[in-house]
């Protein structure tokens, strides 16, 4: 399978455009579901991690274009950071710094999709300043 994918994701960057890393995030949580239901089922299917890898790889290798791409490359970076889905632990300053930038990203562009549901239901910007 991980041979496969990888393939396919090779091939697929010849693509052009933002539809290209909007594509490689639903991908991406696809085989996030895909991991999360196999943990809470403890069901031996085979582990989607190595291909999410491969997908985060070849997102880093593509040159954004526009706000969209940089919001979507950021989504990435956020739904990996599962410790960051508690706003009100202490972050780190380039955690607090990049996850500050993600939100005001997915402001200025209005891909609220792009959220994890914490990251909707939290007051970071006034948990910050406390």
């Amino acid at each position: 399978m991980q041979n496969n994918t990888k393939r396919r994701l090779l091939t697929t960057k010849a693509m052009q455009g933002g539809a290209q890393l909007e594509s490689f995030f639903k991908i991406w949580l696809t085989l996030e579901r895909r991991n999360s239901a196999a943990r809470e089922d403890f069901d031996p299917v085979e582990d989607a991690t190595p291909a999410q890898t491969n997908l985060m790889e070849l997102v880093a290798s593509i040159e954004a274009k526009s706000l969209e791409d940089i919001a979507y490359k950021l989504a990435l970076w956020r739904w990996d950071a599962p410790d960051l889905d508690d706003p009100s632990a202490a972050m780190s300053r380039c955690e607090l710094v990049a996850y500050s930038a993600f939100r005001d990203l997915v402001n200025l562009t209005g891909l609220e999709l792009l959220m994890k549901p914490e990251d909707i239901e939290s007051h970071f910007y006034r948990e910050q300043m406390l």
